[in-house]
């Protein structure tokens, strides 16, 4: 993935989104829906304006 893919700032923020909120290591870790509720903080990610 190079800087001139539309989808690599996207998925850069995802990463950055992804890290700042993970759970704490003594949890569980992530359920199913927290990858996709995390997506949904990035423009682009989800829906219609998603790549």
């Amino acid at each position: 993935m190079s800087l001139s893919d539309p989808t690599y700032l996207p998925n850069a923020l995802y990463h950055q989104v992804l890290h700042a909120h993970q759970p704490d290591e003594e949890a569980d870790g992530f359920t199913d829906a927290f990858p996709l509720k995390t997506a949904s903080r990035v423009e682009g990610m989800r829906g219609a304006g998603a790549a």
